[in-house]
């Protein structure tokens, strides 16, 4: 019984370290891509939707054009 309700703790701890990257990081990225392809602006409410869903998959790309404007290609 003792095994089972500490592996309970430990996963929901992980789930809330995702929701809270995929919140912040997820949402920056969101915004940072709007801004460098689109050159506009987004909503905050959207850019954390967006993020707090596809965070995955905009943190990396984010970074990667963030690197990439950094060194000149972008």
């Amino acid at each position: 019984m003792r095994h089972e309700k500490a592996n309970a703790s430990i996963n929901c701890g992980c789930g809330i370290l995702i929701l809270i990257i995929n919140l912040s990081l997820g949402t920056w990225s969101v915004v940072y891509l709007v801004n460098t392809f689109l050159h506009q602006n987004i909503a905050i409410g959207w850019a954390l939707l967006i993020g707090l869903v596809g965070g995955q998959v905009t943190i990396p790309v984010g970074i990667i054009a963030w690197l990439l404007k950094m060194a000149g290609v972008l």
